[in-house]
């Protein structure tokens, strides 16, 4: 089952992208020192759409360049964590 994904900030539109079952999207951002920027989303599948923040300034700033890459679980959207693993969220 394919789902549409949209991501955006403040100051770009990343466009609207269908994947399928382990398929990936990518996409780069520069944030901009002293202006928090956070990168939301949402994804629709199965006639459900579900939001979410991919990037968040505080929570995310210092992970460096190699943020972010995400799964997605019908509970949430999980960031890899590399081969410690993964750490899920809930919905918006």
């Amino acid at each position: 089952m394919p789902v549409t994904i949209h991501c955006s900030s403040h100051a770009d539109d990343f466009g609207v992208h269908s994947v399928v079952k382990l398929a990936n999207i990518q996409f780069d951002f520069q944030p901009i020192p002293l202006l928090s920027e956070d990168v939301n989303c949402s994804m629709e599948w199965g006639g459900q759409t579900h939001y979410f923040d991919v990037y968040i300034d505080k929570r995310d700033k210092d992970r460096g360049n190699i943020c972010c890459s995400w799964f997605l679980k019908k509970a949430g959207p999980c960031l890899i964590l590399g081969p410690i693993g993964s750490l899920c969220y809930p919905w918006k």
